[in-house]
């Protein structure tokens, strides 16, 4: 292995996981220079990027919900937009949420992360945990550690586009968007 690990029960190992909020293994992470953390993420982002030509695998403003990605929604705010995984709605998902996605990740306060995603198990699988039904779209922004989920009432991807998710995101941002729990 080409990186530092600890050997297995080493006692240092429970001071890390709770410094990095570790909850299984195994875990790699990539820490910057400046010690602070570029990814959590970075066991299911070789697995996509096995050559590393992305490598140190800093976060994008955009990713499309896989399950190398998706880990995040589980300890991030992320808004969503889910599709049927059609080539066609999938371009229309990425061409919506581009412009807010990079007007939010340049400030440095960013709190919330997007993902576009169609016929992947974890699409589906957020589908169910959310009880979003079964149209193949949706837009929502999910606070999973606060146990809550904003859903917009759109559901067809010819009506969700750059006007309606920037809306949607400042509308959340004012707190006039009703929280459901999960």
């Amino acid at each position: 292995m080409p990186w530092l690990a600890l050997p297995f029960g080493d006692e240092r190992k429970q001071k890390l996981a709770s410094l990095f909020n570790i909850e299984g293994i195994p875990a790699l992470i990539i820490i910057g220079e400046n010690r602070k953390v570029i990814t959590k993420e970075a066991r299911g982002v070789i697995e996509k990027d096995s050559e590393g030509k992305d490598f140190p695998w800093y976060p994008k403003p955009l990713n499309e919900l896989t399950n190398a990605t998706g880990s995040l929604i589980n300890e991030e705010t992320c808004l969503v937009y889910l599709t049927d995984g059609k080539e066609k709605s999938m371009r229309q998902a990425q061409e919506a949420l581009h412009d807010q996605a990079e007007a939010l990740f340049k400030e440095t306060d960013q709190h919330l992360y997007f993902f576009y995603g169609g016929e992947d198990d974890i699409c589906d699988s957020l589908r169910d945990y959310c009880k979003l039904g079964t149209s193949n779209t949706a837009l929502f922004i999910i606070d999973a550690n606060d146990g809550k989920i904003f859903v917009h009432s759109a559901t067809d991807t010819d009506v969700i586009n750059k006007d309606v998710v920037a809306e949607f995101v400042s509308s959340w941002q004012q707190g006039k968007v009703e929280p459901r729990n999960l």
